[in-house]
């Protein structure tokens, strides 16, 4: 006899799949090259901006 899933029910499956979305995610980033590529290139890119932040306050700040 089959039986509907009650509303805490259904939460607790959806929090279950994106806990483990996010827990292979995590995976993926920390043990293949793919992840470390995609790491390195964030590290790039994010020095970048703070180096164009930093360049632009500079030509902003009246002295």
């Amino acid at each position: 006899m089959a039986r509907r899933l009650t509303m805490f029910s259904k939460l607790l499956i959806v929090f279950i799949i994106l806990a483990a979305v996010g827990f292979g995610g995590k995976w993926v980033l920390d043990n293949t090259s793919f992840g470390q590529k995609l790491k390195h290139k964030a590290e790039q890119e994010r020095m970048k901006h703070e180096s164009d932040d930093t360049t632009s306050l500079k030509r902003e700040t009246p002295g």
